[in-house]
Parts: structure tokens; sequence; C-alpha cells
């Protein structure tokens, strides 16, 4: 069974239990739902108040033009009333969209129509590759994850006033005096405003991961948006709009920005396959993401929730009894949710790495020997990412005031680390496997995708490869099967779902409408919402 390697108290400010991770999860994805809902009304009056464009306007009447030639339908057109606004902002929800224009669009189109083109053209690419749907719930996940993190560390708080209180109120009934409750509260004060700091620090750590990751993402939608706006205005159009890179930004403000700098837009657009090939630190950054979860993992109290469920029931003995058992369970079906949920991103991620690793070995002409090289380099940078994401986390600031688990945790990233080496070794193996199965598709079809067939049976294929896979060094390292079924049972369902998504929805990052590259073969690109 996994083990909990930082064991809190019942005092401790989090969600360390199953049954309090399950709530938090439940009202996280329930206020983000809300927040993206709603979000339109916000959005609708970024720019002050705006009125909706005729049909017959001229302005109308190219944006319908642009809209064809990306085939998207025609979102509602608003124009604010500020001439001095140049800014356009594709927003709104699955079954209306909306596109608010800058009144100073209208200027811009008489004197450089080139440019009018290329920003309009952006924002729908923007609804072209689904990022209305995407960034906007993206973005009510981290606002909905900070109001958590927050309400979290105020309930603590609100607790342990009201205690202090309710102390007081009976130490004044029995007639003692104020001074002896004051020293009486001194020593459990201290240690609470330990915890309450601690807790503070882990929000703090986890808010200021969450916001830079998802400008991260932010930054990479833009990108694509830049790639379909130069296939169907032109790249010399898209270049112009572009213009130069006004100032030298820091590292502190690139790595918080919604936008990635000009020289990186430029890039895109001159040569859109670089977007799709993940930066070194992209992959080192989603190790340490695959270890940081790990740890978060150890942290929950499974064994207790485990043993809880299996007490009027026999140990399985072999991977077919723990399935069975695990459906029979409402409690362990319950606990597979939820991991499901905390390994769903990172699943997604490591297929898109694998996917979009794979084209642009096939697409790219580099020889064997820096393919091998690039391949190591992944390899390298996903274990080193997970390495120190099982010792750099949020998760350790816990030893500040629990030094007693210094031993345990000691021996657990120790054999984290062999885990990590072997199930890090796998990610290679998949992008040669990919890349093969790629250039051999792209050999035989320059047009049309394959058919769904391929790549379902793709998905069933890494889907058994996983299960089966962890589901060995489970039993190997630890002995007991039922942690890897639990666990990356969710991993090798999320590949085949991202089949799936591969065989419907397609982004095209061809330079120009009529290049000779495989639409379908970027779709990869699709589906990559976590690594960059």
């Amino acid at each position: 069974m996994l083990r909990s390697s930082l064991p809190f108290t019942s005092q401790a400010p989090s969600f360390s239990t199953i049954e309090g991770g399950s709530f938090a999860t439940f009202v996280l994805f329930l206020l983000a739902t809300l927040l993206y809902l709603l979000h339109p009304v916000k959005r609708r009056n970024s720019f002050g108040p705006a009125r909706e464009l005729d049909s017959n306007d001229p302005v109308a009447l190219k944006i319908q033009e642009l809209c064809q030639g990306l085939g998207v339908a025609t979102p509602v057109l608003l124009m604010d009333r500020d001439i001095r606004n140049h800014d356009a902002l594709a927003f709104g929800l699955p079954w209306k969209k909306y596109l608010l224009l800058g009144r100073g669009l209208l200027l811009l189109r008489i004197k450089q129509p080139d440019a009018f083109d290329a920003r309009i053209a952006h924002e729908i690419g923007h609804i072209k590759n689904g990022d209305l749907a995407i960034t906007f719930f993206a973005q009510a996940l981290v606002v909905a994850s900070a109001v958590l993190l927050i309400a979290t560390v105020a309930q603590y708080l609100f607790m342990n006033v009201a205690m202090n209180y309710q102390s007081w109120l009976t130490w004044k009934a029995a007639g003692q005096p104020f001074g002896a409750f004051i020293a009486a509260q001194i020593p459990p004060l201290k240690a609470n405003l330990l915890l309450l700091a601690i807790a503070v620090l882990k929000s703090c750590v986890w808010a200021i991961l969450l916001f830079a990751e998802h400008r991260s993402f932010l930054r990479v939608r833009e990108l694509y948006a830049d790639s379909a706006s130069a296939a169907t205005v032109g790249a010399p159009s898209m270049l112009g709009a572009l213009g130069g890179e006004k100032r030298v930004h820091s590292l502190l403000s690139r790595l918080f920005a919604a936008h990635p700098g000009i020289a990186s837009r430029r890039a895109a657009v001159e040569a859109p396959v670089t977007i799709i090939a993940p930066s070194l630190w992209g992959i080192f950054f989603l190790g340490y993401v695959i270890g940081l979860t790990l740890a978060v993992i150890r942290t929950l109290r499974l064994e207790d929730f485990v043993s809880a469920a299996l007490i009027d029931a026999p140990p399985p003995s072999n991977f077919l009894e723990m399935s069975q058992l695990v459906y029979s369970s409402p409690k362990l079906l319950a606990l597979s949710v939820v991991l499901s949920l905390i390994m769903f991103p990172i699943a997604i991620a490591l297929g898109s790495v694998m996917f979009r690793c794979g084209g642009v070995i096939s697409l790219g002409s580099m020889r064997t020997r820096s393919t091998l090289f690039h391949v190591f380099a992944i390899w390298l940078a996903i274990a080193l990412g997970c390495c120190i994401g099982t010792r750099v986390n949020p998760a350790i600031i816990d030893l500040i005031w629990n030094p007693g688990a210094v031993t345990e945790v000691a021996k657990l990233m120790a054999s984290d680390l062999v885990l990590t080496t072997i199930g890090a070794s796998i990610i290679p193996l998949g992008i040669a496997a990919c890349g093969l199965l790629l250039y051999r598709l792209f050999r035989t079809s320059h047009v049309m995708a394959p058919s769904k067939f391929v790549w379902f049976a793709m998905g069933a294929c890494l889907m058994a490869f996983f299960y089966y896979f962890f589901a060995g060094v489970g039993v190997y390292f630890s002995g007991a099967p039922p942690s890897a079924v639990l666990v990356f049972e969710g991993l090798a369902v999320v590949f085949f779902v991202c089949s799936y998504l591969i065989a419907r929805r397609t982004i095209s990052l061809r330079p120009t409408p009529t290049a000779p590259l495989a639409p379908w073969l970027f779709s990869a690109a699709r589906i990559a919402v976590t690594v960059h």
C-alpha cells in the first residue's frame, strides 16, 4: 500500500484525509464550473459599455469573411466606445461565443488593413482552437483553487479563535483571572501560530505554482492563435502586425506573462512546427509536477482508508481480485475516482509529450545521433524533475514542525528514486514508438487523417501497457498491487481518451493553407493543456 510519509494531525489545516480531499475536489470543480459559466457577464464589459454590431456593418462583413476562412461560425460582435482602444477579446460559452472589439480597431482597419485582418484572425484562431472553453475554465480552476486555499486557512484561523473564546468563557464562569487564562493559553497559541504560518506558506507555494503554470499555458495558446492567423491572412501580414520587441523583459516578468515575447511569436509564425516541440524546461517541470503529485498522494492516509474498506473482505491475492474488489466497494471506487482526478492532468501531459515529440521527430531533419540525444535529454529532464518534486514541495514544509518524519521520508525517497528512474525510462520508449507510428502514417497519408480505428487501437495498447506495467512495478517493489491499480488506473484510461480526442479534433499549424503537411499530424497540440 501507499504509505503516509508526512503524518498530519487532526488540527493541521489541510484536506489530508480521503473524505476531506474528496469534498475539496467536489467543491473545487463546482466553484470552477460556476465561475466559468458566469465569465461572459464580466468579460462583456471588459472595455466598458459595448454595443452589438449590425450584421451588415462593413467591419462585421469582413469578420464574417475571416471566420469563413477559418471554418468557424461568426460570433456575436461587440464594440466599445473608446477610440483609443485597439484590443480585441474572444470569450463565451460553447453555445454562444463573443468577439469584443475596441473602437480603435476602426482606425487600424483604415490605416493598416492587413494588421487589422491579422489581429481579428488571431482572436478567431482562439475560437478555432477551442481556447474559449479551455483557457477560461483553466482560469476558473486557478481562481477556485486560490479561494479554496484561502478558505482553508481562514477556517483554521476562525476555529482557533472560536475555541479560545469558548475557553475564556469557561474560565470566566469558573471565576479564574484573565492573567491566568493568558498564561495557560500561551503554549498552545505558539503551536497554533506555527501551524498557521506553515499553512499560509504552503498555500502561497501552491498558488505561485498554479499561477505560473496557468500563465505558461496561456502563452502557448497565444502561439497557436498566431499560427492560425498566419495560415489565414498570410505570414507577412501577421509578422507586420506583431512588429518588433519593444523592450527587454526580465526573467520573472516572462515567467508570469500572459503573452509570449515578440521573438517567440515571430518564430511560431515563421516555423509553426516548432510550437509542438516541448522545451526541456517544460519537460523538467512536468517531471517536477509528477514528483510533487506523488508527494501529495503519500500524505493521504490511504492505509487506514483501504484497511477500513477491506474489513469485511479477505485481502486480494492477485490483480484480478483487486479490480473486482474496487468496483464492489463504494469506498474504494470513490478513492479510485479521486486519485484518477489527481492523475488526470499528468496523464494528459505525458500523452501530449509523447505525441508531440513523435511529430517533431517525424517532421524534423535531425540526424539519428541528434534524435537520440534529444530523447535522452527528455528522459533526464523528467527524471531530474521528478526527483526534485519528491524532495522540494509544499508537503515537505510540514517537517518544520514534525521533524520525527525525516527518517521515514528519507527511506521513502530512496525507493521513489528507483521508481522514478524506471517510470521515466518508459518515456523515450513511448516517444520512439509514437514517432515510428506517426512517420509511417505521414508517409502513407498527406491529407486525410487516419481512421479512428487506428487511434483506438493505439489507445488500447497504451492502456493495456500502462495498466499492467504499473501494477507489476507495484507488486515488485511493495508487494501491493492495489496501490498501483488505484493510482495508475486513471492514467491508462486517459491515454485511451487522448487517442479519441486525436481522432476527433485537429489543429492546423501549416504555414500556409496549401502547405502539404497533414493537419491531423498536429492534433497532439490540441491536447497540450499542461506541458509547454
